[in-house]
């Protein structure tokens, strides 16, 4: 069911209906969320940056009625979580690759795979109460299905709610994969370059919301305006008191990406093995969704590494860890695992490509590109509490700038005026 109000009769927790509303007299705008992704469990930084945007548009007394595409199954305590961000959810399970595929040979997996049922796009009529102002689209992929829902809602604009450079970010994947997984990811590449590139996957998108200004130029050739509204990271920003005394290093992401699996893999075996040679107190805890057999077998086999696969919430690697380390060397778009472990008092070493795209947070951050760098660095966070105490307080501070009530405002300015302008 949504936040407000019992579920009609005979509504599972698939299909949600609130209840009609009493007018007011300033109209409370309205849109329909259209989410990649599930937003609970929160296990990634991508989950993290939807459920931040969700709290943003409801403390900004937006509307919304959400629809959330989905791979693996959802638990019902994790729908009910969902249930409370949004007035009415329709949770969509995508489409497997070979049933998607040989759909819709041409088009890109990640497209075809998202489906929008005609009894979804019935039940979000049904939920709408008055007009709709938006319809937000997270990712390109969630484009088609915003699209069919807006013609069914009286043609409110679009949306796109960018996270990535996406031809960039597949072509950089393909080039670091390997075997058969870097052949599907090349012609995965190809079939989203081509999409992208045809006008029709455009229709009806009046503007674009990117994460940061690196991804601008990626969207200059659409003709759609582009503005810049920074993520939002909805988690009370906490700088620690006193760092964990244990000298433990912490990482999560989702470790069925070739980006992260090759930087992982070169952390553990150049930095963290000459670490725990050095000091056998010194440990990793790593978690992350689908690892692949070869790193799982890698993570469960060094000495000091403790692999916990995938958890049911990110804090679960943040409160054990006295500092976060994101050892990413390639990829593009906004690296989203660096704000949450920040919020949650953690100092952060990484890669300059790990913080692509949030250049705000530069200077509470440590950056090393090489090995050698990256252990000294390390190895003075391990054990000097005052820097640690240090890079908190000032990580801190400079995410409360990205919380939902900041936020709030930029995202409700775009859908409403888009509105009015339509």
């Amino acid at each position: 069911m949504g936040r407000k109000g019992p579920a009609r009769p005979g509504a599972t927790l698939d299909g949600v209906c609130p209840p009609e509303r009493a007018k007011s007299e300033e109209k409370v705008p309205q849109i329909v969320f259209v989410s990649d992704d599930a937003i609970h469990p929160l296990t990634s930084g991508g989950r993290l940056e939807l459920w931040g945007e969700l709290r943003a548009f409801e403390l900004a007394g937006v509307t919304v009625h959400l629809v959330v595409f989905h791979r693996e199954q959802i638990s019902d305590d994790d729908r009910r979580r969902t249930m409370a961000l949004a007035e009415s959810v329709q949770f969509v399970a995508r489409r497997g690759f070979v049933r998607a595929t040989c759909r819709h040979p041409a088009s890109p997996y990640q497209v075809s795979s998202r489906a929008m049922p005609p009894t979804v796009v019935d039940e979000i009529v049904g939920a709408c109460v008055g007009p709709v102002d938006a319809i937000v689209a997270s990712h390109e992929w969630t484009l088609p299905a915003a699209r069919r829902i807006s013609s069914a809602v009286g043609r409110p604009p679009i949306v796109l709610r960018s996270h990535n450079d996406e031809i960039a970010y597949y072509r950089s994947l393909a080039a670091h994969a390997t075997g058969s997984k870097r052949l599907y990811l090349r012609i995965e590449s190809a079939r989203i370059r081509g999409a992208l590139r045809r006008q029709q996957m455009w229709k009806g998108v009046a503007a674009t919301a990117v994460i940061s200004p690196a991804d601008e130029h990626a969207y200059a050739g659409t003709g759609i305006p582009v503005s810049v509204v920074p993520p939002t990271f909805d988690i009370a920003p906490r700088a620690r008191a006193r760092p964990k005394p244990e000298r433990t290093i912490g990482f999560i992401g989702a470790l069925d990406s070739s980006h992260t699996e090759e930087g992982l893999r070169w952390f553990v075996r150049e930095v963290f093995s000459v670490l725990h040679e050095a000091d056998p107190t010194t440990r990793l805890v790593v978690a992350g969704r689908r690892a692949s057999p070869a790193l799982t077998s890698l993570l469960r086999s060094a000495s000091g590494v403790e692999f916990l696969g995938e958890v049911d919430e990110a804090a679960e690697v943040y409160d054990r860890a006295r500092v976060f380390v994101n050892p990413i060397f390639s990829g593009s778009g906004v690296n989203m695992k660096i704000g949450p472990a920040m919020a949650h008092g953690l100092p952060v070493v990484t890669t300059t490509i790990g913080a692509r795209g949030l250049s705000f947070l530069l200077p509470t951050l440590v950056v090393a590109d090489d090995a050698s760098s990256m252990r000294a660095d390390l190895s003075s966070l391990l054990g000097d509490d005052d820097r640690c105490q240090k890079l908190s307080a000032t990580g801190v501070a400079a995410l409360r700038a990205h919380h939902p009530e900041t936020t709030g405002p930029m995202l409700r300015e775009l859908v409403t005026t888009l509105r009015v302008g339509a």
